[in-house]
This record gives C-alpha cells, structure tokens and sequence, in this order.
C-alpha cells in the first residue's frame, strides 16, 4: 500500500470542491477598492478581493445576534523566505512585534507559523473594525520591542540548546534526512549562531519588507452579515499598500528523495532509544488520501509497537501520526515514534525489528486483529 499525495486544502481565498457563484449584491462603498466579490455557497464563505492584494473571508458561524467575532489574519512568508545568513530572524522578529494600540476591547495575539505571521483576536461584532484597523496599522508600520526581542533570544537560545541533547529531536532530524537530501536551514532548527548573529534592527527591517509586500488574507468568523462588515472592512484594509497574491509556491518547493518504504532511525543513550519509522504522506491536497494516511498511523502504531515488545523490548511510548505536507508538500510523512528500553543487542536489532513489521503490515493490508 503506497500513499499518494493528499489531504484537503482548506485555503479559504481557493475552496477545494466548491463551486465558486455569483455573490448576492453588496454594497461596495468604493468599487474601486473592492476587484471581486464570491460567495462560496457550500462553505458558506464570501470573499472580497481588494485592489491592493488582500482578501477578505466571511463567514456566519454564530446565531445572529450573539454578537461575537473571531478575526485572523495570515500574511504567508517570513520563515519561508529565510536563508543561512538570515535564519531564525522571523522567529525573534514576531515575537517581539509590538501591535499598535487600538483602544478598543479587541487584544491582538502575533504568532509564528511554518506558513507565516498570523494575527488573531476576539471581540465584539461592533468593535470588529476597529480591530482590524488596528491589525492594518500594525502591518503597516511593524515595530519591535527591544526587551522582548531580548527575552525573544534567550528563550530560543535555551530551546536550541536543549534540542542538541534530546533523543526526539535526534530522530526527528534523522527522519528529515530520510525525507530529503536537501541541506535547507529552514528544515531544521535555528543553530545558537544563527540566533546570535540576529541584530534586532535587522530583524525589524526584514520584517517591514516582507509585511509590506507579502499577500494578507483575513478571515472573520461568528456573529458576521457580510453585507453590512465587507465594505467597512475593505475601507480599512485598502490603505495598505499593493501586494501580490503569491502563495509562494517556489518556496514551498523541496526535492522529495525518493527511498523504500519503511526507513528508520534509532538514537540511544544507554539503556533507553527513541526509534522512529516513516513512510512518505499525502501533500494537504488531497483528502481520500489523508484519510488512508490517517489509518496507517493508527495501524503502524500498534503493529509495530507489538512486534517490538515481542523482541524483549519495553515501549513506554508509542504513537503513529500523519503528518500531511503542508508548509512543504512533498515532505509529508506517516511517522511512527517509539520510546524503548532495552539491552543492547535488542536495541540494535529493534529498527530491523520495525521495518519488517511494517513492511509486513504494507503486504498484508489491515486486518480485523
């Protein structure tokens, strides 16, 4: 049983499965701010494309009248665009983003993910555009705050250090390896150098070029009447300045090496080793076969838990997940994680162990036991 690439993409500015239909009238207060407006039926969603680049989503998911909002918003990049001389910069730069004060209710919370900066907050449908216009000034002038820049530093400083000792992170990069023969720092994590070498002017500049040209989705959710909140909405948002819709696929793009089914890796320290196991995974486009990898990961789990207990070895940990391609697509993986104990030959024998029994599962197929 080989997997193909899959899992649905649920990228709301593109639903897959979706027919795109004409949107009821709304009231575009400026239509030269607003290039395109969608209503996504089946989701329930409409999409307002602005002239400037950014993408407005909205949907009712709230009886009306409870009068609350959840608003994210994405702005793809930043870590993606990180090469040797600039790596770990995005990560110190968010998290020492200062959001420019709205005086509302709304308290904006700044994150990093793998797919970029991501900018959330809970309000009131009534304070719902002052928030966002809060988010677009913070956009649109980034500042960093020196002391927690600094703080930024050292908890990331702590982490690394950490991770050079740790038997998951071991195997975890053994398994990347597996995956791909590609040296890209953005596969592994930020060295101490990398961290040390990060001046926090640097990092701010880096942060106001790519938030000034980057592509911004905002998806507002609960107690919603598009009618009434896109064109207020659009106003806000139109003062940024022009950006391409880029969902930076080049970026995105790593050579997937090609290798038999069933690799592992073992890290040991005395007695105890952390062994994982892998199968290649959907990319987060198709969603029969994110299914099939979910059920792997079940399956390989408990076989090849079993198979190592009936070695001699003690597992005091197993778990398989399905880790669909999603900030990389072709670097999906099915990943079995076992923490054993053991002697030492058994501990030697034990990736020899995994593999025959997943290859074994991969012949056979599922079963009733």
């Amino acid at each position: 049983m080989l997997l193909r690439a899959g899992i649905l993409a649920l990228t709301l500015s593109a639903p897959i499965g979706v027919q795109a239909q004409p949107a009821p009238a709304i009231p575009a207060a400026e239509p030269a701010k607003v290039e395109r407006i969608t209503l996504w039926r089946q989701a329930g969603v409409t999409s307002l494309a602005l002239a400037n680049g950014v993408d407005i989503h909205m949907r009712q998911m709230a009886r009306p009248g409870t009068g609350r909002v959840t608003i994210a918003v994405l702005v793809p990049g930043l870590e993606l665009d990180e090469t040797a001389a600039t790596r770990g910069t995005a990560m110190l730069a968010i998290d020492a983003l200062k959001p420019v004060p709205g005086g509302g209710e709304a308290s904006l919370k700044v994150a990093q993910r793998p797919e970029g900066l991501l900018i959330t907050t809970s309000c009131s449908t009534n304070e719902a555009v002052a928030a966002v216009r809060q988010i677009a000034a913070t956009l649109a002038a980034p500042a960093l705050d020196p002391a927690a820049f600094e703080r930024a530093r050292e908890r990331a400083l702590t982490q690394s250090d950490t991770f050079v000792h740790r038997a998951d992170h071991k195997a975890s990069e053994a398994m990347i390896r597996l995956m791909t023969p590609s040296e890209d720092v953005r596969l592994r994590h930020p060295t101490r150098a990398n961290l040390e070498a990060v001046k926090p002017h640097d990092a701010e500049t880096y942060l106001r070029a790519h938030l000034s040209s980057r592509a911004v989705d905002v998806a507002v959710v609960g107690d919603v009447d598009p009618a009434k909140l896109g064109p207020a909405l659009a106003a806000e948002l139109a003062s940024l300045p022009p950006r391409r819709r880029d969902r930076l696929t080049e970026l995105r793009a790593i050579q997937r090496q090609v290798v038999a089914p069933g690799q592992a890796d073992i890290v040991a320290h005395g007695p105890r080793a952390m062994l994982a196991i892998s199968l290649p995974a959907p990319a987060i486009a198709d969603l029969a076969d994110a299914r099939v990898a979910s059920i792997t990961a079940r399956l390989m789990e408990r076989r090849v838990a079993d198979a190592l207990r009936e070695s001699g070895l003690k597992v005091s940990l197993a778990s398989g997940v399905a880790m669909t391609g999603r900030t990389y697509p072709s670097l999906g993986a099915v990943i079995g994680s076992f923490l054993l104990t053991g002697d030492e030959p058994r501990l030697t024998a034990a990736s020899g162990v995994a593999r025959s029994a997943l290859l074994k599962l991969i012949e056979d197929g599922p079963t009733s036991a």
